[in-house]
């Protein structure tokens, strides 16, 4: 499992962290990334005894270091708070960067997560410990059936940086910004 980005409560990284007590001794691994509020807890916690060996923070990573921790995962972690007021204002981009490296996808159904990626992604359904540890089980006992009832391609190549590029470019060529040549 991957869990990148901005570590606070909005992001749901306390959640993550309460989940683990509701997975299985063994079958999984668990990479954390980012800095933020609560990066000394993330520290202290994957110190404990309990985790060692399971649970690993790297703190924030330079870009090519963190695509060599993406190519080496295979399960990504969206963990944004649904209840959060943010979410109703934001899309966790992490996600595309997820559905972009090739990993399975577990997401909170937070902002347009859902509504956005549709089958791309498996979702937990409250912004629980019990919630996001039930996905994650499912994921670690049934990877492989999870991964054929989704269907990250549609999304992956809708927003993907090349799609992006030539939405982004139609609008500035669109507003005249850049010419059509």
């Amino acid at each position: 499992f991957l869990y990148s980005g901005r570590l606070d409560e909005a992001r749901g990284v306390d959640l993550l962290l309460a989940a683990m007590e509701h997975l299985p001794e063994t079958g999984w691994h668990l990479d954390i990334t980012g800095d933020g509020p609560l990066a000394e807890q993330i520290s202290r916690f994957s110190s404990d005894a309990r985790w060692k060996g399971k649970v690993e923070y790297h703190q924030a990573l330079p870009p090519a270091d963190y695509d060599r921790l993406k190519a080496v995962c295979h399960v990504g972690l969206n963990c944004q708070r649904a209840s959060d007021p943010i979410s109703g204002v934001t899309l966790p981009s992490k996600v595309f960067t997820y559905l972009s490296a090739g990993l399975l996808v577990i997401s909170s159904k937070a902002g347009a997560v859902e509504q956005l990626c549709r089958s791309a992604c498996f979702y937990y359904e409250e912004d629980t410990p019990q919630s996001l540890a039930g996905a994650m089980k499912e994921v670690i006992s049934n990877y492989s059936a999870v991964r054929r009832k989704l269907d990250p391609a549609a999304v992956s190549d809708q927003y993907s940086i090349r799609a992006t590029a030539g939405r982004m470019r139609h609008l500035l060529q669109a507003i005249g910004v850049v010419d059509d040549h």
